[in-house]
């Protein structure tokens, strides 16, 4: 974030890809991303988009990452569109 911001200097906007849970045991937590994006907010970033998941395992998409759904995946049930949209838990939680 500094180097950019350096980089680009202060009118420019400087924009960050989070994950906000990385869904796996071990994993990256919703509660460790919270803390990087206070981080993030103390150096001033202009745009924070959400992610989450894995290129393995896009939880967004409905897939689980066994050969089963690596390429077209399942339907999507509306409870987990509503439940994912956007990632709108963790996104109020940061707000």
């Amino acid at each position: 974030m500094r180097a950019a911001r350096a980089a680009v200097g202060p009118e420019f906007p400087v924009a960050v890809k989070l994950n906000s849970d990385d869904f796996r045991k071990g994993g990256f937590s919703l509660d460790e991303s919270v803390n990087v994006v206070r981080w993030l907010n103390e150096e001033g970033i202009d745009l924070l988009e959400v992610s989450g998941g894995t290129y393995e395992q896009p939880r967004l998409l409905g897939y689980s990452g066994d050969a089963d759904t690596a390429s077209d995946g399942p339907a999507m049930r509306e409870s987990t569109r509503k439940r994912e949209a956007y990632f709108l838990d963790y996104a109020q939680t940061i707000r």
